[in-house]
């Protein structure tokens, strides 16, 4: 099976790919070995997910061995929270309830404005093999905003389900709790931080917010950089710089 015969019958036929979808196809001289990159990690998900489905049942398919060469468990993340009040080291705290960030920057527009949206590079958690995803919405006290990332599931804040979005939501559970023999008004599950998930205390006294930790004098350079290190009390430069892109490649020996 030469390059042409390779990206035709197993990518394009089989895998049901179409040619927009592929960015490169390399062929390795003297070798039944091809390097594809896809033009969008979506793309890339998909494949490794269509590959899997054929392995189980395409005899054909069981002589093929595809190896990811981009790590699916990293991505970068975009929060947007439209408050210059917002500090970036909460928003840090917030993500690293759910995934390890790694960097991030504030987003600026052509003219060098901040324009509130912030970008992370994150890498996902599992839980038994399964990818914990990050939740769509951020609270953080009074402030809402989103986040996102290619290949995040979408999930309504009312009920948690992944099958419809909030405006369309039939439940009336409890929006706290989520239990559906009362209502939010009703409930007696205790408030929880928005920032640390702790029910002792509201997000303006938790002691993992910026403006306490200044306060308490509690952010050190001894810390781990996802843990304070390198945080200025002005808010400026706290973070890395994300260098370089998300890989979206797989080799395949067929």
């Amino acid at each position: 099976m030469d390059r042409l015969q390779f990206s035709r019958q197993i990518l394009q036929k089989d895998l049901q790919f179409s040619t927009n979808e592929l960015d490169y196809v390399f062929a390795f001289p003297g070798k039944k070995i091809y390097e594809v990159v896809f033009t969008t990690v979506q793309n890339f998900d998909l494949c490794m997910q269509r590959f899997d489905e054929k392995k189980r049942s395409a005899p054909s398919f069981k002589k093929i061995t595809m190896i990811p060469l981009a790590e699916r468990d990293v991505k970068t993340v975009h929060v947007i929270i439209l408050s210059e009040k917002v500090r970036n080291q909460d928003v840090w705290t917030w993500l690293s309830r759910f995934c390890d960030v790694t960097n991030g920057m504030e987003v600026t527009d052509i003219d060098g404005v901040k324009t509130g949206t912030r970008r992370f590079q994150v890498r996902l958690r599992r839980d038994e093999g399964a990818v914990q995803h990050i939740p769509n919405t951020i609270q953080l006290g009074a402030f809402r905003g989103s986040a996102f990332y290619p290949g995040q599931p979408k999930q309504c804040r009312r009920c948690g389900s992944l099958d419809h979005l909030a405006a369309s939501c039939p439940s009336n559970n409890c929006k706290r709790c989520k239990a559906s023999d009362h209502n939010t008004d009703q409930c007696t599950t205790p408030l929880e931080c928005s920032l640390c998930s702790s029910t002792s205390h509201r997000f303006r006294d938790c002691p993992k917010a910026y403006s306490n930790r200044v306060k308490l004098n509690t952010i050190t350079n001894n810390l781990p950089m996802n843990q304070g290190s390198r945080i200025k009390t002005d808010g400026s430069m706290w973070w890395p710089p994300v260098g370089g892109f998300i890989s979206r490649n797989i080799m395949c020996k067929a």
